[in-house]
């Protein structure tokens, strides 16, 4: 019965979705969201996983496609990651208060929706940039690949990553990333990077980079900066990475 119940609901995704307006709203209400959540649970594995080939190629067509912003809706007003960023925002908050603050690949910016900070956010998917102008008004909103931030790593005091952004990148892309982002004094990094060597998920597929040792390599600002971190339980991945120059310490 609940194979058939699934069949049902794939095939009403796939073919029938809900309007996204709709969609986005129920899960504002939070009577709603815990049953609407194992729904969107089987939508997101038949826009990503079912019959998909587990590439970084389709990964990535995935997440600059509209469907894409299915996956945003559901975590934009109860996001997995919250306390981890809500503990980041208390420790370091000199690293975004009168900081020049970038969410890089930053979907709809699920954790600065309430923050004053002086933001820009860069991020490849056009529909989720149509969301960040409405949501952030004030702010600089740059639609463009992972690589553009290299035209804009001078007007950046603080890059804040979240989980999934670094990712689908290979080992020449990951390290080009941090060339291009070599003058950058403070990074933020949310469920991203480990201390192990580099390695892939077998499941995911998903990559886990060193970024100590790339910023190390690369960075203008290292001899002069200090590393927080804190490493998740259950995998080899950071829970938090913040890399941060010694003069922001208060």
């Amino acid at each position: 019965m609940i194979n058939f119940l699934k069949k049902i609901l794939r095939f009403q995704h796939t073919h029938f979705p809900l309007p996204l307006f709709i969609y986005k709203h129920l899960f504002k209400i939070k009577l709603f969201y815990k049953l609407f959540y194992k729904y969107y649970l089987l939508c997101f594995d038949t826009d990503a996983n079912y019959n998909k080939p587990n590439t970084p190629e389709f990964n990535q067509t995935y997440w600059l496609s509209k469907r894409s912003l299915y996956w945003h809706y559901a975590h934009l007003h109860h996001n997995r990651f919250s306390k981890i960023v809500d503990k980041v925002f208390t420790d370091f908050n000199y690293l975004f208060e009168n900081k020049k603050v970038c969410d890089f690949m930053s979907g709809m910016g699920p954790y600065f929706k309430d923050k004053k900070f002086d933001l820009m956010f860069i991020e490849g998917n056009k529909y989720c940039c149509d969301v960040l102008k409405k949501n952030f008004p004030n702010s600089w909103v740059i639609n463009g690949k992972w690589d553009a931030i290299e035209k804009y790593q001078n007007d950046i005091d603080t890059l804040f990553i979240s989980s999934g952004c670094l990712i689908y990148l290979n080992h020449q892309d990951i390290d080009k990333f941090f060339k291009i982002t070599n003058k950058i004094k403070n990074f933020i990094f949310i469920h991203e990077g480990t201390d192990l060597d580099d390695f892939s998920s077998q499941y995911t597929g998903h990559n886990y980079w060193n970024f100590e040792k790339r910023l190390k390599a690369y960075n203008l600002n290292y001899s002069n900066s200090k590393i927080y971190c804190e490493k998740s339980k259950k995998h080899g991945v950071f829970e938090f990475f913040v890399y941060c120059q010694k003069n922001n310490f208060v």
